[in-house]
């Protein structure tokens, strides 16, 4: 932070672990939830291994809409860009 590379706000955006045990549990964790993530067109779609609630939905819109240039996070299924990707395509 002194060199000014990181903001207060950026320290969410990772987390410190006491043990090799604790980071593999936290990344196994993440991954039981999450496929990819992919630029389509104009728009990015981030692919799941399960759905996740309305609830997790709504605290990612409160969270993360500063990220967004226009629009909403929602949860659909495959864009039409990606129709040809048969891995993709029954991932919410």
């Amino acid at each position: 932070m002194k060199r000014k590379l990181i903001n207060e706000e950026g320290l969410s955006l990772f987390t410190i672990m006491n043990s090799a045990d604790a980071a593999v549990d936290h990344i196994l964790r993440f991954y039981r939830c999450y496929h990819s993530i992919r630029f389509v067109e104009q728009q990015l779609a981030m692919r799941l291994q399960s759905p996740i609630s309305d609830e997790q939905l709504e605290r990612t819109q409160e969270r993360f809409s500063d990220l967004l240039v226009d629009g909403r996070f929602e949860l659909r299924g495959s864009l039409d860009k990606e129709l040809d990707k048969f891995a993709l395509q029954d991932l919410p």
